[in-house]
């Protein structure tokens, strides 16, 4: 289901800069925004899939496929570390506009600090990016490649505290198993072009074709 968080988190993060009074071409390049939210989970895809913590493995998946496409150097870096922070709350928001958006918009399509994005936009994000499952099939993921190698989970990683939160057994008075999604569920066929819905430029539209590619091997 990584995809369509993807693009909801893209949507959120322009939301965020509007919100904040944050100015497109001036304070930070949508362009990357754009890049930045939909590879921030690429280290959770089969391409993504190496030996560091899913937030690196994917920094580095989203500056190789960047790098390959022309990107210049300094927006690849810029890209890399907006990826490799968006679960870092206290730092992120240190490292310039594009890191603190790309963590704030990932972050708001779990449901932190959205109180004031009007219901319209929200319902209309939705409609066109389903949620389907997934926050249990991101955290089944990120907790499947912890379990096949333990240098993925960190101590006090993201991974570190999903694998020992899925490690208790769920057995006591009231205790219900972990939800799973239904049986052949998935989202490939919900997935839309997200560049035109962002407003993407000519630049950006050389990207989406391997873009979309890289994050339906998830």
């Amino acid at each position: 289901m990584t995809a369509n968080h993807s693009v909801r988190s893209a949507l959120f993060a322009r939301l965020r800069a509007d919100h904040q009074g944050a100015k497109p071409g001036h304070d930070y390049d949508p362009e990357l925004l754009f890049l930045a939210c939909v590879l921030h989970d690429i280290g959770l895809t089969q391409a993504g899939d190496r030996h560091q913590r899913f937030e690196v493995d994917g920094a580095d998946t989203a500056a190789a496929f960047l790098t390959a496409q022309g990107l210049p150097t300094a927006d690849v870096d810029a890209v890399w570390e907006a990826v490799a922070l968006h679960t870092t709350p206290g730092i992120a928001e240190r490292r310039g506009t594009l890191c603190a958006l790309v963590h704030q918009g990932t972050g708001m399509d779990f449901g932190w600090d959205t109180d004031w994005v009007d219901d319209a936009i929200r319902t209309a994000i939705h409609a066109a990016y389903p949620r389907l499952w997934m926050a249990t099939t991101l955290t089944d993921e990120i907790v499947a490649q912890a379990r096949r190698r333990p240098e993925k989970a960190p101590l006090f990683s993201i991974a570190s505290e999903l694998l020992r939160e899925r490690s208790v057994p769920r057995t006591g008075p009231g205790c219900k198993p972990w939800p799973t999604p239904p049986a052949g569920a998935t989202e490939h066929d919900h997935v839309r072009n997200p560049a035109v819905r962002l407003g993407a430029g000519t630049r950006l539209h050389r990207f989406v074709g391997g873009v979309h590619h890289l994050l339906r091997s998830a």
